[in-house]
């Protein structure tokens, strides 16, 4: 009978947004970025440390919001509109390759209820394989106490 141990280390992963107003309060820009830490923590499995082949990303970001108000049965509804791009570096060694995706969103915020809709779509190089990637996503709030 032999022991063993299975131990990894978990990817670090920091980020920070940063929101900037214009004397227009209808506008306003986003920009964020992710730092992963992929290089650090070797997983060991079986008491054999696994080698990986990663390097540390940053994922950059930035965006822009329009809020207008309009009228909606009857009643003011404030209508966010976005557009935006991302810088996406792969963490693969080789080939070094990475996303650039524009995204687009809007949404409908009344009230306590907010329902906001959003996409993206990617495109990959560096690899030479031309990945592209789209993402959609829907998301429906509903607010208890204070209004954000």
């Amino acid at each position: 009978k032999t022991a063993t141990r299975d131990e990894i280390d978990k990817l670090g992963i920091k980020g920070n947004p940063f929101d900037a107003k214009f004397d227009d309060a209808a506008w306003k820009t986003i920009k964020t970025y992710t730092d992963t830490r992929n290089a650090q923590g070797l997983p060991e499995y079986f008491g054999e440390i696994q080698d990986r082949n990663f390097r540390d990303v940053v994922r950059i970001g930035t965006g822009a919001e329009y809020t207008a108000t309009i009228r909606l049965f009857g009643h003011d509804v404030e209508n966010p509109n976005r557009i935006g791009l991302i810088y996406d570096p792969q963490p693969m060694t080789a080939p070094r390759s990475s996303y650039i995706y524009a995204t687009i969103g809007t949404g409908l915020h009344w009230a306590a209820f907010h329902a906001d809709l959003g996409a993206s779509i990617g495109w990959e190089s560096g690899s030479g394989h031309s990945l592209g990637g789209r993402r959609i996503a829907l998301t429906l709030s509903y607010f208890l106490g204070e209004r954000p």
